[in-house]
């Protein structure tokens, strides 16, 4: 029984759209054959706006496609979030060890310097020391 349906639908459906052409048109003008130009022509429309939107269709889901693979290839490039945050925290810890080598060398050569102004004013002491000591040596005799 279901097969008799399924054959009888597409003559039912002919037989439809026949009816609904015949009513709106002058019966004089059509006739089988004009009937079938017209079907033809129709179905042939229809089968070509079919294809382009098929073709539209084929294109729009490439550019999705397109896009789909950009997002996958980005997500295979970009660095994970955890494994960023460990890099980085072990980068900022290299960088404070480096600050704090950088500070100490800094503060021994302020040392250094101070330690040579004290060694310079020294020698300037005993120099001076030594010149008075020859003047008032000088004087005496």
């Amino acid at each position: 029984m279901i097969e008799r349906i399924k054959y009888k639908l597409p003559i039912i459906g002919m037989l439809i759209l026949v009816f609904i052409v015949y009513s709106f048109a002058q019966p004089e003008q059509w006739t089988v054959r004009t009937l079938k130009e017209y079907f033809e022509q129709r179905l042939t429309a229809m089968d070509l706006a079919i294809t382009k939107a098929e073709e539209a269709t084929e294109k729009r889901f490439a550019g999705v496609n397109e896009f789909r693979s950009t997002l996958s290839d980005q997500q295979r490039t970009f660095v994970p979030r955890l494994e960023y945050e460990g890099g980085h925290l072990e980068l900022t810890n290299r960088v404070n060890d480096l600050r704090a080598r950088l500070d100490k060398i800094e503060n021994m050569k302020q040392g250094g310097n101070v330690v040579w102004a004290y060694v310079i004013a020294g020698i300037s002491l005993v120099i001076a020391i030594f010149t008075l000591k020859d003047k008032f040596n000088a004087n005496k005799t």
